[in-house]
């Protein structure tokens, strides 16, 4: 039986994805990507697709993240999800967040030592 987590990382930046896909596959991840909200969700809707989490870039140009969040949980009700984000939400940015299901808030640039940590802690915790 494969043991090994999955992610999708859905980021527009090239150079984000490529670098999310090197860190997490050096620690034992299976890691696919998307490059917008559109493609990420035609990841998911794949039969038989299953992640144990879903990386989602805030700021991307057509679907945002948020958007991309509450298409997401109509698809896969209990994903585990969380935002990816160089820029400070404001409250309702938050508030929304929480109400569409993600789980934490990663802040650009990362820090990818607490960054594996964190993945591993939402990943296993219910």
């Amino acid at each position: 039986m494969d043991t090994q987590k999955k992610i999708l990382v859905i980021d527009d930046e090239e150079i984000v994805r490529e670098l999310l896909t090197d860190v997490f596959s050096e620690s034992g991840f299976q890691v696919m990507t998307a490059e917008n909200g559109l493609a990420g969700l035609e990841h998911i809707r794949q039969p038989g697709s299953r992640y144990d989490l879903v990386i989602i870039d805030m700021s991307m140009p057509g679907m945002g993240g948020i958007e991309v969040c509450r298409e997401l949980r109509k698809l896969k009700p209990d994903q585990k999800i969380m935002i990816a984000t160089g820029n400070y939400s404001t409250d309702d940015e938050l508030s929304e967040m929480k109400k569409n299901g993600v789980e934490h808030v990663l802040r650009k640039p990362f820090n990818f030592n607490e960054m594996i940590g964190l993945l591993r802690c939402v990943m296993n915790c219910q």
